[in-house]
């Protein structure tokens, strides 16, 4: 019974791993985003391809956004899809608040496309 319980406890964990939204941290401004990656035109992640960065609209989730938008783009390209980082709705937005808030996400954001880039 223990091996039973900590198989399903592995399998578990690996599923949760490997479904899991990659992120990547900005420690300048300590912000972490969270991406997905999709490969377009019968490529794969081990070709060099040129990058297309994705924002999706307010509300809206990058998993859809890549369905309804560019799931038939058929251009060989790596497209790094970047969810908003405050919740709305059934998904995700960009604020736009006149504190500066969007000034500071707007430079993590840049900083983590550069990043990204890199990789």
């Amino acid at each position: 019974m223990k091996k039973i319980l900590l198989i399903i406890l592995v399998l578990g964990f690996a599923q949760w791993w490997w479904f899991r939204d990659q992120t990547i941290h900005v420690p300048s401004h300590d912000i972490t985003f969270s991406y997905i990656v999709k490969h377009a035109g019968r490529s794969s992640r081990n070709d060099h391809l040129p990058m297309l960065i994705a924002l999706h609209g307010n509300g809206d989730t990058v998993g859809n956004f890549y369905e309804t938008a560019l799931d038939e783009f058929i251009i060989p390209a790596r497209i790094v899809l970047i969810k908003g980082p405050m919740s709305q709705g059934r998904g995700n937005a960009w604020s736009w608040r006149s504190d500066g808030f969007f000034n500071t996400y707007g430079e993590a954001l840049s900083e983590a496309v550069s990043s990204l880039v890199l990789e």
